[in-house]
């Protein structure tokens, strides 16, 4: 196969939100409230060309472009009321994003 020129373009925009709450109440006695928001995000965005049957033969131009935007939020709170109150909130965000451009095998 022979192309004049040849363009590869990846775009992604991903979002990711946690929210968590809780609330604990003790009358006379004692309150507590624990929330715990967790978020593991894996984002890829590529563009790639890849290798198949035959050669591909690019006579002009090739690029490859990728581009990742992306957004991850996570909240926690905890509220408590009593004689003795505890509130505890733990928010946890691990994000790995992987953007790549590239080819395989001879062009």
């Amino acid at each position: 196969r022979t192309v004049m020129a040849l363009s590869l373009s990846a775009v992604s925009d991903h979002t990711a939100t946690t929210n968590a709450v809780a609330g604990g109440a003790g009358t006379n006695g004692t309150g507590v409230g624990i929330s715990a928001g967790i978020a593991i995000v894996n984002d890829a965005t590529t563009a790639r060309l890849g290798t198949g049957a035959g050669t591909t033969t690019i006579s002009g131009d090739f690029t490859a472009s990728a581009v990742h935007t992306g957004t991850s939020v996570t909240t926690a709170g905890a509220k408590s009321s009593g004689d003795t109150a505890v509130g505890i909130g733990i928010g946890v965000n691990v994000t790995v994003v992987e953007c790549r451009d590239s080819r395989d095998g001879v062009v």
